[in-house]
Formats: C-alpha cells, sequence, structure tokens
C-alpha cells in the first residue's frame, strides 16, 4: 500500500502529493477513520482510494492507469454520507466508481473528469452515484406531436441546447484545456489564478469588471456562454 490511515479520531489531511506504483491501494482508509485528499496524483497502484467506513473528503484529485478500481467506498452506517469529487480526474482505470452502502452518495459534478476506463461506475446495495453531466436523455419523457418540425422550431431547440448545455460542454472542454496546458486540476482557485497569472491588464479590460469579479470569485459551473468562449478563444486563447 502506499498509504494506509486506521481508526483516527481527528481528520487525517493529504495533500500535494504523488503515489505511483503501489502492488496494492494506493491509499487505504478504514475502520471510521476520517480523510481529507487533496491535490494528489496516484497512478499504476492495483487500486486507486480503497476505503471502508471513513467520513471521505477527496478534491483536485487525479487517479489514472489503475489495474483496479479507481476509487471504491463501503459505507455500511445508519448515518447518510456524501462525498464530492470536485475537480477530479479518473482515467485509464478498469472501473473509475465502485459504491456500496444505503445511505452513500458520491456525486461527480462536471468538474469532474472520467475517460479512458474499461469498466462502468458500480453502485452497490442501494448506494447512489450521481452525476450532475452526461443525463441519461432516455429517461427523459417527451411528449408527442403530430406535426413535423419547422425550421423555426429546430433553430429555437438549437438555441436552447447552445446557451443550456453549451455552457457545460464548454465549461468541460475549458477544463480539460486548462489542465493540458498547465498541467494543474482545475480547483476552486483556478478562476482567480489565471486572472493574476496568466491574464494581462489589456486580457482583464477586454473581458470587463464584472467578468474578471465572476472569473475571480465564482464557480465555473456559474460561468456563461461569454467568459467561458472569451478564455478559450482569447485569452489565455487555450483554443487557436
Amino acid at each position: 500500500h502506499g498509504i494506509v490511515i486506521n481508526r483516527c479520531i481527528e481528520e487525517i489531511t493529504v495533500k500535494n502529493s504523488t503515489i505511483e506504483e503501489c502492488e496494492k491501494n494506493g491509499l487505504g482508509c478504514n475502520d471510521g477513520a476520517k480523510a481529507d485528499f487533496q491535490n494528489l496524483t496516484i497512478s499504476a497502484c492495483q487500486s486507486g482510494i480503497h476505503a471502508i467506513g471513513t467520513l471521505l473528503k477527496i478534491s483536485d484529485t487525479t487517479i489514472k492507469s489503475c489495474q483496479g478500481t479507481a476509487l471504491s467506498v463501503s459505507w455500511s452506517n445508519f448515518v447518510e454520507q456524501k462525498i464530492q469529487l470536485e475537480g477530479c480526474t479518473i482515467e485509464k482505470c478498469w472501473k473509475p466508481i465502485v459504491a456500496e452502502g444505503m445511505y452513500l452518495q458520491i456525486v461527480v459534478p462536471s468538474s469532474c473528469i472520467i475517460e479512458g476506463c474499461s469498466g462502468k461506475n458500480e453502485p452497490k446495495a442501494g448506494a447512489k452515484i450521481d452525476w450532475k453531466v452526461d443525463p441519461n436523455i432516455h429517461s427523459i419523457p417527451v411528449a408527442p406531436r403530430t406535426e413535423p418540425f419547422t425550421r423555426k422550431d429546430n433553430f429555437n431547440r438549437f438555441l436552447k441546447l447552445l446557451l443550456g448545455l453549451g455552457t457545460e460542454v464548454l465549461a468541460k472542454v475549458l477544463r480539460r484545456a486548462h489542465k493540458k496546458s498547465t498541467g494543474r486540476n482545475w480547483g476552486r482557485g483556478t478562476g482567480r489564478y489565471i486572472s493574476n497569472n496568466i491574464l494581462d491588464d489589456r486580457d482583464r479590460n477586454r473581458l470587463g469588471k464584472s467578468n474578471v469579479e465572476r472569473l475571480e470569485d465564482e464557480d465555473i459551473e456559474s460561468w456563461d456562454i461569454t467568459l467561458l468562449t472569451a478564455l478559450l478563444a482569447n485569452s489565455p486563447g487555450y483554443i487557436d
């Protein structure tokens, strides 16, 4: 194992570290431990994070190239636990997430990137894995329609998709482009980092005061299509 945490009354924080090529788990925590994992890279282990009966927080963490499951959580307590994978990346593992337990919920927000895995997420024993993006479109009821769509109907539907789902898609593209360009996971302070370390005075003037304030103080989920496209196409200009 890389790191194992057992039966700790106090919360243990592990951050800004790299764990790789472990024969078993990169991180293991058991028996009522409390753990907060921040800005970690776990790679080429048998499994990434394996937690049993643990109060768990995970943010800005990358788990990749594991032969087994990237994140496995088992929770038998009768108190609800909600784990949000903010700013995390899971790639090229066998299964992304396995969650077990009636009172366990794992939230995968749009800031989380999961790609290149062989298997699917697996909820067990009543656990929930809540995707905030990529909804199952087959579960959305569609009202019957007896007449064909007109050009105006199609145009209106296109605008709704662009202004609605368009921002989610652009936010996902921006997070991936930023990571590819800088090597940094997208986290809570990334907008302020871009404003202070990448943009110059001219760039900020072009964005305007209100957009700069949103860039520095608000989460990417609340940014509109104007701010997202400006960052992608103008400055930093991740897309040529």
